[in-house]
């Protein structure tokens, strides 16, 4: 499920307000928990794929000690636009730099950076395959995979109440507010056709990932996948922590 054309530059002049709203607040500890998880690597480099106005690169700047470097990419001028305001106003500053660039196709070279992050960004991509194969063609040997992604609660009526939020309450509360509601429909529908978190697990081992870790926030409302592009064992990967 891909989106419409230029649906991220319709909304970005409210993408930051109505992220707030939608979550109730609590994106900005879903993406510092992201954050926690990019591991001693990432102080050579984190590069945030399809960055928006760049929200996971801030979490990653305010860390007790913030990497090297931080680089941006997005499809969508207009956001990274206002990523780069945010990122600028920091005190004392962090260096960081935004390019406008595709998932599929990286303008980097081969162990680039030692971690990725995509925050809510995977379920939009049309070829969630090439990306993932893409990220782990920069990543350092031993840097790690961050995936923060919406995701539907298991329990049967957490999720009953969840699809009626989603395809209800949030694309008219954004609509609303955005004058955008077929783009947070859209939106909204694409989390229902994510695939479940063992099946997205198998796809991050096609792209040549090991997975050290998945959780479920906010009672499966988002998800993270923490993979390394390193082999490991299996006894190393399980129990492992940030």
């Amino acid at each position: 499920m891909s989106p419409p054309p230029g649906l991220f530059g319709l909304i970005a002049p409210c993408y930051d307000l109505l992220n707030r709203l939608i979550s109730f607040g609590q994106d900005k500890g879903w993406r510092r928990a992201a954050a926690t998880w990019c591991g001693p690597l990432a102080e050579f480099g984190v590069l945030d794929i399809a960055t928006g106005t760049g929200d996971q690169l801030l979490a990653l700047a305010r860390m007790g000690s913030p990497p090297r470097s931080l680089v941006g990419i997005d499809a969508a001028k207009d956001m990274l636009g206002r990523g780069r305001r945010k990122l600028n106003a920091l005190r004392p500053p962090v260096r960081a730099h935004f390019s406008q660039a595709e998932a599929h196709s990286l303008p980097f070279k081969e162990r680039s950076f030692g971690a990725v992050t995509m925050s809510f960004a995977i379920r939009n991509f049309a070829d969630r395959l090439q990306a993932l194969c893409e990220a782990r063609r920069v990543l350092v040997p031993g840097g790690r995979l961050v995936v923060l992604e919406a995701g539907v609660p298991e329990k049967p009526a957490l999720r009953l109440l969840f699809l009626v939020y989603c395809r209800y309450v949030m694309p008219n509360l954004a609509g609303l507010l955005s004058g955008q509601r077929r783009a947070y429909r859209y939106l909204c529908d694409s989390i229902f056709c994510f695939p479940r978190p063992q099946e997205f697990c198998r796809l991050l081992a096609q792209a040549g990932f090991t997975v050290l870790h998945m959780e479920n926030l906010a009672f499966g409302a988002a998800k993270i996948f923490v993979a390394t592009g390193a082999a490991m064992p299996d006894a190393q990967a399980d129990g492992f922590s940030p």
